[in-house]
C-alpha cells in the first residue's frame, strides 16, 4: 500500500507550453540561467558555480548545493528550502514534463515559491518530526514557515545517519501558487498523504541533494496526492492554458472549441487518468498498469504525485 508541488508561475508557464525553450541563457557565471538544463560540466568535477543571475543575494550561496545558512552549528535542527523538483509522476501528465520542470525550477530559483522544512529532533538517530509548508523570504534573508492562511504540517519521522524518512501524514497540504510578482493568488495546489519517502542529508546538514552543471542531483523523494475534485475546483487561464487544473493534470492545456472541459468528459477519455483511491482512511495506488485498487477509467480518484527533489540550508525566523 502507497501512502503519502509544486508550485509554478502561471505565466511562464503558459510560455513553456507554448514552446519556449527549456535551456534559457546562460548567466555571468557561465551557469545555465535556470537550473533545468544539464550542461556539460554535470559530467566534470568542475568547482560548483551557483548562479548570480535571477537569484536574490546571490552572494549569500555557498557550495557544493548553494546553500544560504549552514546548518553545522544546528544539526540537531536542520533547516531547508525545497531547490530543485524534478516530478516523476503523474507521468503521462503535462506535470512531468520537461517544459513545466524548466517553469518550477526557474521560480525555485528566483525564490517566487518557497517550500520549507525544519527538523526537530535530529541529535541522534531515532524519531524526529518535520514541519513543512509554504514559506516567505524575510528583507533580511531569512524565512517564514506558514502563514495564517497556508498553514504548514508535521511530519512524523525517524533519521539513522543522515537518512530522514517520514510517515504519511493526510494533511492537507495547501501550496499557494503567485504570479511571478509573488504578489497575486493564482490557484492554491492541495496535496493529501504527503510523505518524504527518503532524504540524504550532507555537508554538516547544509544540503540534500548537490549542484552539478545547471541542475542538481536529487538526494530526496516526495509522494503526495491530488484529488479530482480538489483539482476541479481550480481555474487556469492564461493562454494558452484555459481550463481547470484538474483538466490540466489530466493532459489538456485548453478546451477546444465546441467541447467541455477533459475534466467533464469520460475518465476514460483522459491521457492521464488518475491512478488511486483517496478516502476517509487515506489514499492507495493501483500496482502499475493494475486496477488492484480502482478503475484508472471509473473509480480512482486521485492522481500519486512522486517528485525527487533537492534542498538547502537556510535560516528560518522564529
Amino acid at each position: 500500500m502507497h501512502r503519502s508541488i509544486v508550485p509554478f508561475t502561471l505565466t511562464s508557464l503558459a510560455l513553456a507550453l507554448a514552446g519556449c525553450p527549456s535551456n534559457p541563457a546562460t548567466d555571468d557565471a557561465g551557469s545555465g540561467g535556470n537550473d533545468t538544463g544539464m550542461s556539460s560540466m554535470e559530467d566534470a568535477p568542475a568547482t560548483v558555480r551557483c548562479p548570480t543571475m535571477d537569484v536574490p543575494s546571490p552572494e549569500e550561496q555557498m557550495p557544493p548545493c548553494c546553500f544560504r545558512y549552514s546548518q553545522a552549528d544546528q544539526q540537531d535542527t536542520p533547516e531547508m528550502r525545497l531547490r530543485f523538483i524534478s516530478i516523476d509522476e503523474p507521468a503521462a501528465s503535462p506535470l512531468a514534463s520537461t517544459a513545466v520542470e524548466s517553469v518550477l525550477n526557474t521560480a525555485l530559483q528566483r525564490e517566487t515559491f518557497n517550500w520549507l522544512f525544519r527538523t526537530t529532533g535530529a541529535d541522534a538517530d531515532g524519531a524526529i518530526e518535520i514541519a513543512t509548508g509554504y514559506g516567505t523570504r524575510n528583507t533580511d534573508g531569512s524565512y517564514t514557515l506558514g502563514s495564517a492562511d497556508y498553514m504548514p504540517i508535521t511530519l512524523p519521522g525517524t533519521i539513522t545517519g543522515e537518512t530522514i524518512t517520514t510517515e504519511t501524514v493526510a494533511g492537507p497540504l495547501d501550496i499557494p501558487i503567485f504570479d511571478e510578482t509573488g504578489a497575486v493568488l493564482q490557484i492554491v495546489l492541495r496535496l493529501r498523504d504527503v510523505q518524504v519517502v527518503e532524504a540524504n542529508l550532507t555537508e554538516m546538514r547544509s544540503c540534500i541533494g548537490t549542484r552539478r552543471g545547471n541542475s542538481f542531483t536529487t538526494g530526496a523523494t516526495l509522494q503526495g496526492y491530488v484529488t479530482v475534485a480538489d483539482a476541479r475546483e481550480g481555474m487556469i487561464n492564461v493562454p494558452p492554458i484555459d481550463s481547470t487544473l484538474c483538466s490540466v493534470i489530466a493532459g489538456e492545456l485548453a478546451t477546444p472549441a465546441g467541447m467541455m472541459p477533459m475534466c467533464d468528459r469520460p475518465q476514460s477519455t483522459w491521457t492521464a487518468k488518475p491512478d488511486s483511491l483517496c478516502d476517509a482512511s487515506g489514499c492507495e495506488t493501483n500496482m502499475t498498469g493494475m486496477t488492484d485498487v480502482c478503475d484508472p477509467d471509473t473509480t480512482c480518484n486521485a492522481w500519486r504525485l512522486l517528485a525527487q527533489f533537492a534542498a538547502v540550508g537556510i535560516n528560518i525566523a522564529e
